[in-house]
């Protein structure tokens, strides 16, 4: 992944669907996701205030805190029973050239 892009979404649908993956996808997804959105929740919030998913999801810090469970995932993986063949079963399909990336893309 290059750092500031995002990968074009047909084409990460089409290698996950090619490499048979998109349950494996959708279910690392929203385990990323769920993490870091637990971790945003316990941090604590500036002038009592209460902690607002629908705005957190809205932040930079929403998508830092999203490739940090992303990069921490990948990290224990290898650890996991049968992590290594997951990983080594996702690494093909998903990987994607540097012009698959874009600055930003937005939904017509």
């Amino acid at each position: 992944m290059q750092d500031g892009n995002v990968p074009n979404p047909i084409k990460a649908w089409e290698n996950a669907t090619q490499g048979n993956v998109v349950d494996r996808v959708v279910d690392m997804a929203g385990s990323c996701l769920n993490s870091a959105l637990e971790a945003a929740a316990s941090e604590p919030q500036a002038g009592n205030r209460v902690f607002s998913p629908q705005n957190w999801i809205k932040t930079k810090t929403c998508l830092a805190g999203i490739r940090a469970a992303i990069r921490q995932y990948f990290t224990m993986l290898p650890m996991m029973p049968g992590g290594r063949e997951v990983k080594h079963a996702l690494e093909q399909p998903l990987k994607m050239e540097n012009t698959d990336f874009e600055a930003r893309w937005a939904a017509d």
